[in-house]
């Protein structure tokens, strides 16, 4: 069973080595700030998951708090291995989707479920399409890595619990206990969403008596505290919410259940460019559909507790639970994927799944029927495995993932901003600025596209335009960066080379690694030379305390 769990894991995954960085791979991995060195990790558990890539400016303008050092240690370890080579780093993403499908298989066995219902749970899991992306993209892996640690906190405790007593004093008993506590700590330490994860644990010490309850779950509690602690003292604080936030959220709770209830009813992948578009108007019958399926998980899973089988109503608890806050991030633009959000409530879901097939309707069909339904299973996980091979081809680089993000949801304008982007970047600015008009001819109010699209026009020359859509962009957001350097090259390419170097000042002393800002200054100062207004301007500025973090390597251009 171990081999076939591996094997078919392997199988449904055998293409993504062959894939690069996406997204935000870019930036952690390839051009991070601090990821040179192994030096740097322990100021990755005194900030949030972004200080490697922005420094602070993630951080002053975060709505959702992310802290997540562990899963940026292994990107540190694997730099130092590997170098900015994507394919070990994928390796590692499968391997850590392997090790959860083995430990899923085992904490079956462990609460009850029957070998058959384990393992074809198992392989659900293992194949599953809808949570594709958050193995097939290198930065998704925080929610395998957690959940890599729940299951094993899981089945170091289940054992314990059973025979626990509030006397157990033996050395072997007490180390159990203490495990538990450091893999729950590991598990808040790779991603937020295993403070909610941890809550329906508690299920599962139905019957022990209030004492040995509060003993039994004190491990998970010290691991979490713990854990809410280094990360309340790392971000100093937590992000304050804004009751227009909640306000939105709230009625999208369902609807999100909804969609992430079919995605893994009906298997399929779903690439959403932008959560913020894809539910910015309310659908109200599924709101109505969503708070319905929530009674009748609740109705369903009572059923079952009654019986005495608690997977239902933990399955259920954890899906509704970790699902709700994703709905904070259909308030603002910026968050995209979906695969990665369902990823930690898959693995009880597809267990129930198995056990229910394997270990209630299979033993009741007779004759043909039962061959029917084995040879159904069959099929679909075939064809479940086949469907997460073939997705690696979205995941190959920046234009089949832009690609696969239009194809996906064709109605979002960020699919065709990402891959803008990438047109840009390949040295096609008039495509570019085709996909970026695109892009605002559905969102027009966007400053990241409208900054987008003043570079692509400096890039074909059209000064006046550029500036006039920049200058679009910084009325909507004054600190858009982007919207800054292409008001700066357009006073490079008018030769006003004086204002040109004190904006590009300005804009090192925000963002003192920006790579293409600093290649910019380097560039100008070679074309005007050393005795030039530009240089003039730049070695004046340079004098200034407040250009003192960058002014010896300004100088040096």
């Amino acid at each position: 069973m171990v081999v076939g769990l591996t094997a078919a894991t392997f199988a449904a995954y055998a293409a993504a080595p062959g894939n690069g960085f996406i997204g935000d791979d870019h930036h952690v991995i390839e051009r991070g700030r601090l990821i040179g060195s192994l030096a740097n990790i322990p100021q990755l558990f005194l900030h949030d998951s972004m200080w490697n890539s922005y420094g602070e400016r993630f951080a002053r303008k975060a709505t959702i708090d992310t802290y997540r050092p562990l899963t940026m240690t292994t990107f540190f370890i694997e730099r130092a291995l590997f170098g900015v080579d994507p394919a070990p780093y994928h390796v590692t993403n499968v391997l850590i989707h392997a090790l959860n499908v083995l430990l899923l298989f085992a904490l079956g066995r462990r609460i009850g479920v029957s070998p058959a219902g384990s393992m074809l749970g198992a392989l659900l899991f293992a194949v599953h399409p809808a949570i594709a992306e958050a193995v097939h993209w290198v930065n998704g892996r925080s929610d395998p890595l957690s959940i890599a640690f729940l299951l094993g906190a899981l089945l170091v405790w289940l054992p314990w619990l059973q025979s626990i007593t509030p006397s157990e004093k033996h050395p072997l008993r007490i180390a159990r206990p203490i495990a538990v506590a450091v893999l729950v700590l590991s598990a808040t330490l790779c991603k937020e969403t295993v403070f909610l994860l941890a809550l329906p644990v508690g299920l599962l010490g139905r019957g022990l008596g209030l004492r040995r309850a509060v003993l039994a779950l004190a491990p998970w509690a010290s691991g979490l505290a713990v854990g809410f602690v280094l990360r309340v003292a790392a971000l100093r604080g937590l992000a304050s919410g804004d009751p227009g936030t909640l306000a939105h959220a709230l009625p999208r709770v369902p609807i999100l259940w909804v969609d992430a209830f079919a995605s893994l009813a009906l298997p399929e992948v779903q690439l959403r460019p932008s959560l913020f578009e894809h539910y910015q108007h309310l659908d109200v019958m599924r709101l109505v559909i969503g708070v319905a399926l929530l009674f009748m998980a609740i109705a369903l899973a009572t059923q079952s507790w009654q019986r005495g089988e608690r997977l239902c109503a933990w399955a259920f608890a954890t899906f509704f639970l970790v699902l709700a806050p994703v709905a904070l991030l259909t308030h603002a633009e910026g968050w995209s994927g979906w695969g990665r959000y369902i990823y930690p409530t898959a693995p009880l879901l597809c267990l129930l799944a198995g056990a229910a097939f394997a270990d209630q309707l299979l033993p009741r069909a007779r004759g043909w029927s039962r061959h029917a339904l084995v040879v159904t299973a069959g099929v679909v996980l075939i064809v479940c495995g086949g469907r997460t091979f073939a997705a690696a081809t979205s995941w190959k680089d920046g234009f089949h993932f832009g690609r696969a993000q239009i194809a996906s949801d064709p109605g979002s304008s960020a699919g065709y901003g990402f891959l803008a982007y990438w047109e840009y970047e390949a040295g096609r600015p008039a495509r570019a600025l085709d996909l970026i008009d695109r892009a605002l001819a559905i969102a027009p109010n966007i400053p990241t596209f409208l900054a987008r699209r003043a570079v692509f026009l400096v890039a074909l020359g059209r000064q006046d335009e550029a500036s006039q859509s920049a200058a679009a962009a910084l009325r909507l957001d004054a600190d858009q960066g982007l919207a800054r350097y292409a008001q700066a090259l357009v006073l490079l390419n008018r030769g006003q080379q004086a204002d040109a170097a004190s904006a590009l000042a300005e804009l090192l002393g925000d963002e003192p690694t920006a790579r293409e800002i600093w290649a910019t200054v380097r560039q100008a100062w070679q074309l005007f030379g050393d005795p030039s207004e530009f240089a003039r301007t730049m070695r004046a500025l340079a004098s200034r305390p407040k250009y003192s973090d960058i002014a010896q390597r300004l100088l040096a251009r």
